[in-house]
């Protein structure tokens, strides 16, 4: 069984770009378990999911309009994720963290294979009340 409580986990607010409508809208985000969850808020329904795996890629952009760019891109180089934050070290958080999950998932993938990896993380409904306490926790641990 993959140790759910190994991966990073991350919660806070980013724009990202639609597919078909290329507007950027400001979602929720939750990195949990090896996923990447949105939500047009905090206290709805999940909108939807990036499951982040072996192969996958964060790659920085440039600041355009007060946005921080940076794209998660899949290794079959399909649908790429356009993400943005408001400050140089949100993003830096932020791919740092998805870079992590990417790293952990490729240990073990090589030891285990890659379609195993996925179908032990069931997406869920991320309980954000549990996660923001889990985070605020952490916060407070390290101050």
């Amino acid at each position: 069984m993959i140790p759910r409580s190994g991966f990073p986990s991350k919660v806070g607010y980013l724009e990202k770009q639609g597919v078909l409508w290329t507007a950027w809208r400001r979602r929720h985000f939750v990195l949990k378990d090896g996923y990447l969850y949105y939500y047009k808020n905090p206290e709805g329904e999940v909108a939807g999911n990036i499951p982040i795996g072996p192969g996958w890629k964060v790659i920085t952009g440039p600041v355009d309009k007060g946005k921080f760019l940076f794209e998660i891109k899949p290794p079959n180089n399909s649908r790429s994720y356009h993400c943005a934050a408001w400050g140089e070290s949100e993003r830096r958080l932020w791919v740092q963290d998805i870079t992590e999950t990417i790293r952990m998932f490729s240990e073990i993938e090589s030891s285990q294979g890659a379609a195993k990896v996925h179908s032990q993380i069931k997406v869920q409904n991320v309980d954000l009340k549990t996660n923001q306490q889990e985070n605020s926790q952490q916060q407070q641990s390290q101050q």
